[in-house]
């Protein structure tokens, strides 16, 4: 099979559920992560024959796909900014709207005339985006990284180690005010917490209802 032939195949078998340009969309980042070629030259070369092996893993992706598994579930990764992220369903992919907030809170960090570096919390770090952008985007500052699920830690520390940036990674529910002494003084909290209430539910995609963890959604 061809690369022209797979994207043909492909796009009959997505566009029952998703438009025309988001299935091609996901098509040409399904070919992109599995030859480690760009668009442009996936696009040059569409009679390139396809391996037996990455066929397969193609097809695989593809049929991840039509059960509704989001594209960065069945990839393994999610992109934030300029970094490549390890993600599994145990944490929520992050939004590109999450961006915007970390490069507002850079922007004020490297604004503050202050000597001594500032202590930054990220609570519900998830995969761990929001901080590993923070300290990568201000070094000099400390960055703590807290959740209250030890799977998303787990993913964190992992994206941590993978970037090599310093984090202090906690598991710790944020509600429990009992353990609030037990903190230290920070001076700028961030977070992107649950906000989706019950209720909304019946407004949301099938693929992020059943892939993505309720706890990091959902709100009374």
């Amino acid at each position: 099979m061809s690369i022209q032939q797979f994207i043909q195949y492909a796009k009959a078998q997505l566009q029952p559920l998703y438009d025309s340009r988001e299935a091609e969309n996901i098509i040409y980042r399904l070919l992109e992560h599995e030859l480690q070629l760009s668009k442009l030259h996936i696009l040059l070369d569409k009679q390139q024959k396809l391996s037996e092996q990455s066929g397969k893993q193609l097809n695989q992706y593809l049929q991840a796909l039509k059960k509704y598994e989001p594209l960065q579930y069945v990839l393994g990764v999610a992109y934030f900014g300029d970094l490549q992220l390890q993600l599994t369903p145990d944490v929520l992919i992050p939004r590109p709207e999450t961006e915007e907030l970390v490069a507002w809170v850079s922007d004020f960090c490297q604004k503050m005339l202050v000597e001594q570096p500032l202590h930054l919390l990220d609570i519900g770090t998830g995969s761990g985006c929001i901080a590993l952008s923070l300290k990568k985007n201000t070094p000099k500052n400390r960055v703590s990284a807290l959740d209250i699920s030890e799977k998303a830690l787990a993913v964190a520390q992992k994206n941590a180690e993978i970037h090599q940036l310093d984090i202090q990674f906690i598991q710790a529910n944020i509600e429990d005010k009992n353990a609030w002494s037990q903190h230290p003084f920070y001076d700028i909290i961030v977070s992107n917490p649950p906000y989706i209430t019950e209720q909304e539910k019946t407004l949301m995609r099938q693929n992020v209802l059943q892939h993505e963890p309720a706890l990091a959604l959902f709100v009374e």
